[in-house]
């Protein structure tokens, strides 16, 4: 707007300017007639001899305060002239400085369209992002199609607004997809899973798991996996898997590591969900995943032994024998599990000492028994 002032002043001063000089032309047109008059009245004095000298002189003298009150004029012309220039000079001074102040492109003129577009982009996209997330949010499946190849694999940059109830929708650093797996909705995570489906969290937040009336942290650099498990998506992991099937490419899901180095395979006995458990029996997830461990050494078996979780124990001990959970079975199994044992021993506390030591159980749902039975099923299981 200061830009656009200054720039309408200067129109003005022009505007004013070539008044002055269409002054000037006209009291120079004045002077080239009054001097052409002279000349008639010295010719005419000359040839009738009827002028006196003294009519002469004062003839010759008027012209002169003529041309030096036409002088005067110009003279204070120029002077305004250059007076209105130093002042254009001042705007434009001020102007470069305004311009530097709002980070703009310096330029000679008033910027273009394209110029003013391009430098607004950045506000322009977040501000329509925002209609983006909204939309996923709300689950409006038309409007995340129609504008799919113009938002796809942005971030969400909102903060948190203080309204409690919004503060566990809006989730800063989360992409579409992330929503979509957190909100369970099919249709959506259907739609932006070809574009997004690789996409990590770039922060951490909070899930809320309704049938364990819990909250759990997502760490930043969770995949869709992570998330599913923990909001129980069945019918996302169940077309997850499904794609695992259309192209293997898909398949790199599995063992992904959010930033604490925790892949979903061992978050399953943290998470106890339905959709959990059918991850923790998944043979690409297993293969993929069985051996890793946290960044505080934690691996499978520990997290299963630490939680008390007795169907957990079962797989493990299924892993070793029959592998009748799994609807394929799995060459070298059997010496990955035995491995996760030899580990175990690695870290500050064994798979026994957490298998013995206490927990939380109204938190995580398990009681003392659960965890005694726990640890009788992963003995018998380390012993044979």
């Amino acid at each position: 707007i200061q830009i656009n002032n200054l720039f309408s002043e200067f129109s003005e001063y022009l505007f004013d300017s070539f008044q002055k000089m269409q002054k000037i032309d006209l009291i120079n047109e004045r002077l080239k007639n009054i001097e052409r008059n002279v000349r008639s009245i010295d010719e005419t004095t000359k040839i009738k001899k009827m002028a006196t000298n003294d009519t002469i002189d004062d003839l010759i003298r008027t012209n002169q305060s003529l041309r030096e009150n036409a002088q005067n004029i110009i003279t204070n012309l120029n002077l305004q002239l250059s007076r209105q220039q130093e002042y254009m000079k001042k705007i434009q001074e001020e102007g470069s400085q305004i311009i530097k102040q709002t980070q703009c492109i310096e330029l000679p003129q008033l910027p273009s369209p394209e110029l003013i577009k391009s430098r607004f982009h950045e506000q322009v996209t977040e501000i329509n992002t925002v209609h983006w997330f909204d939309a996923i949010i709300c689950g409006n499946a038309d409007y995340v199609s129609q504008q799919l190849t113009k938002y796809s694999k942005s971030y969400d940059t909102r903060e948190k607004p203080s309204d409690d109830e919004q503060d566990k929708i809006i989730r800063k650093g989360w992409s579409g997809i992330h929503y979509a797996a957190a909100h369970k909705d099919l249709q959506i995570f259907k739609i932006l899973f070809n574009e997004e489906y690789d996409l990590l969290t770039a922060q951490s937040h909070q899930l809320f798991l309704e049938n364990q009336n819990r909250s759990i942290s997502i760490p930043s650099g969770s995949s869709i996996i992570h998330i599913i498990l923990a909001s129980n998506a069945i019918d996302l992991l169940d077309f997850v898997l499904q794609m695992f099937q259309k192209d293997e490419k898909f398949q790199n899901l599995a063992g992904v590591e959010n930033d604490k180095k925790e892949s979903a395979l061992l978050l399953a006995p943290y998470l106890n969900t339905d959709a959990a458990w059918q991850w923790a029996r998944c043979p690409v997830a297993i293969m993929s995943e069985i051996q890793q461990k946290s960044s505080i050494q934690m691996n499978f078996l520990m997290m299963t032994a630490k939680l008390g979780r007795v169907r957990y124990a079962e797989l493990i001990k299924d892993f070793i024998d029959e592998q009748k959970f799994l609807t394929v079975k799995i060459d070298g199994l059997q010496t990955a599990i035995l491995q996760l044992f030899k580990d175990s021993y690695l870290a500050a506390a064994n798979w026994e000492q957490l298998a013995l030591g206490k927990v939380d159980y109204e938190k995580y749902g398990v009681n003392q028994a659960e965890k005694k039975k726990c640890w009788q099923i992963l003995t018998s299981v380390y012993k044979g």
